[in-house]
């Protein structure tokens, strides 16, 4: 009976030992270096689970290594103060990033993803370099970043995500890849500077008021893979406040006419009479 009891304490001992040498290699995985903290995935390699917001770095470089190990990943919100976004309840908000006054941002190029609110609301951002291999832009990644100027390197991307680029005031430039399936909504919202955007060929469904407010863009090109676009998702026409005059922003169509996906009102055009089923702007039939 006593041999019973002591082999059960053993046993006891050995578990607590275990326990606590495991929630301490849990631990030992987060740590901080300077202003960045990083987390240790299973995969061996380091994610950057958040960066320090505060009003002294201009230049943020995040290293390709940390202690000898590659650095593959960065979480939701790295560069923002929420711990979690949320966009019903952030998304007019300037509040959450205001002490952010990092102009220029460098990935290493491992990376593959932009999550979620990734540098929102950071609105001194004017550069963002990346390496070649970003596939997924996550929702409201780029939310009001209003001095951020160009995004490259999108040849491999395979997804938006909603708000993405939304408020982006200096963006002059953007190219949707082909393996883009769909422009979701409001990703490209009020892009005022956005002189010229490539919708890849693959893209086909355009959302709601994803390619709004883009008032600088003289003309669209919307290729044939585009089944369905949604009420209010393009801007037809630009209004110009000093003389007077509304000037139409041409859309190219690679199809020869409207599909039935594309719902009434797709376009904001104030001149377009739905009882004529005119579409003085619109232009079906063209190549790129």
């Amino acid at each position: 009976m006593k041999k019973r009891n002591v082999i059960g304490i053993l046993i006891l001992f050995i578990c607590c030992i275990l326990s606590t040498y495991g929630c301490k290699e849990k631990i030992e995985k987060i740590e901080k270096d300077g202003y960045i903290t990083y987390k240790l995935l299973e995969n061996d390699t380091y994610e950057v689970s958040k960066y320090e917001i505060n009003d002294k770095e201009k230049k943020i470089v995040i290293p390709e290594e940390y202690k000898g190990k590659k650095v593959t990943s960065i979480s939701e919100c790295t560069f923002c103060d929420l711990e979690e976004y949320k966009l019903d309840e952030n998304q007019y908000n300037p509040e959450v990033n205001k002490k952010c006054i990092a102009e220029e941002i460098e990935l290493p190029d491992a990376i593959e993803e932009i999550p979620d609110a990734t540098f929102y609301y950071c609105e001194k951002l004017k550069k963002i370099k990346t390496g070649k291999n970003i596939k997924n832009i996550g929702k409201a990644a780029f939310y009001n970043c209003k001095s951020l100027e160009n995004f490259d390197n999108t040849d491999n991307l395979d997804s938006l995500g909603g708000y993405s680029f939304t408020g982006c005031e200096a963006l002059r430039k953007f190219k949707i890849s082909d393996k883009v399936k769909n422009i979701p909504e409001v990703c490209f919202n009020g892009c005022n500077s956005l002189e010229e955007i490539y919708i890849g060929n693959n893209v086909e469904s355009i959302e709601r008021g994803a390619l709004l407010n883009c008032k600088n863009i003289k003309e669209f090109f919307i290729p044939k893979s585009v089944k369905k676009i949604e009420k209010n998702s393009i801007q037809g026409e630009k209004y110009n406040m000093f003389n007077n005059n509304v000037e139409k922003i041409i859309i190219k169509c690679e199809i020869d006419k409207q599909p039935d996906g594309w719902e009434d009102d797709w376009q904001i055009s104030a001149s377009y009479n739905p009882d004529k089923e005119e579409l003085p702007n619109v232009l079906f039939g063209q190549k790129r």
